[in-house]
């Protein structure tokens, strides 16, 4: 079976950060994690007796003063699927014999129903068994802070992923930019194109807005590409009247999804304004407007 992006990219995150593991098992699920003053990442093949293979998505091992204190397997499971609960714990006992030491498996999952399935005990028969740890991005607590976000890019990637429909959307997709800003382009890209397909229509819209209306705050290669490619695409309209445009449908389809009676003169009052920036502070109230006529308010 062909790998998919929904399950590459989660394992991209542990990859690139391995010491995402441990944050994740500390803040979000209050595991007791030794220290450690290294940390190492291997995709292996978990091979028994030649009869039968295993392959783990992602072995983490962490070290101190070079000896292993702490292995996490990492499995992305979209979906439940009772096979792999007969898998999981030959993954543990093949790592945890290879690097002698304490092992753990964190499954990350698209949402908390997935994880709930995925942290259900496995009786492996009498006297033993393996508990799994299971983490989603609606667990992990909002990533607010710019300067967090730049420490744990990749943290704050899942914390979009999991509040891009909450109340601080606006302050996560910042702190989010902020930190993934500080990795090289196409790392960055490839986390930002992934949080946009698989946030809601109204969360990409914002996400986007943030992007092409403050590109002053984004100066890194990828923000100046997210731009250029915007243009290309047709997101970003040359001429003003397009600009206007496409900030007016904007508006409208925040409004749709947020369940707002879209009415004729609402549509029209909106299609005839051709001030982008009135549209812009429009289209911000509307995420979290109680009513369409706190939208149009006077301020």
């Amino acid at each position: 079976m062909t790998p998919t992006r929904d399950h590459e990219i989660p394992i991209e995150l542990f990859r690139e950060r391995p010491a995402l593991a441990a944050e994740l098992m500390t803040e979000v699920l209050s595991v007791p994690f030794p220290e450690f003053d290294a940390v190492s990442t291997a995709s292996d093949t978990l091979t028994q007796h030649t009869v039968a293979e295993f392959f783990a998505d992602l072995v983490i091992t962490f070290r101190s003063a070079g000896r292993p204190v702490m292995s996490v397997v990492i499995e992305v499971q979209q979906d439940p699927k009772d096979g792999k609960r007969w898998s999981w714990p030959v993954y543990l006992a093949a790592v945890r014999k290879r690097e002698r030491c304490p092992t753990a498996l964190l499954v990350v999952c698209p949402d908390s129903a997935v994880a709930a399935w995925a942290a259900r005990p496995i009786d492996c028969g009498p006297g033993w068994g393996v508990t799994p740890l299971a983490v989603a991005p609606d667990m992990i607590p909002p990533v607010t802070d710019p300067a967090r976000a730049a420490r744990t890019p990749e943290l704050a990637v899942l914390s979009a992923l999991g509040h891009a429909d909450g109340p601080d959307r606006e302050q996560i997709f910042h702190a989010m930019l902020k930190g993934i800003d500080t990795l090289e382009p196409e790392q960055a890209k490839l986390y930002f194109d992934y949080v946009m397909g698989k946030i809601s229509r109204a969360a990409r819209q914002e996400l986007e807005a943030l992007v092409l209306t403050k590109p002053y705050e984004y100066k890194s290669d990828f923000a100046r590409r997210f731009i250029a490619e915007g243009r290309a695409e047709g997101r970003v309209e040359g001429r003003a009247e397009g600009r206007v445009e496409g900030k007016a449908e904007g508006l409208l389809v925040v409004l749709e999804e947020r369940g707002f009676e879209v009415t004729e003169a609402v549509r029209r009052r909106i299609g005839e304004c051709t001030d982008p920036e009135q549209l812009t502070r429009w289209t911000r109230r509307a995420v979290t407007a109680a009513s369409v006529e706190e939208v149009f308010a006077e301020r």
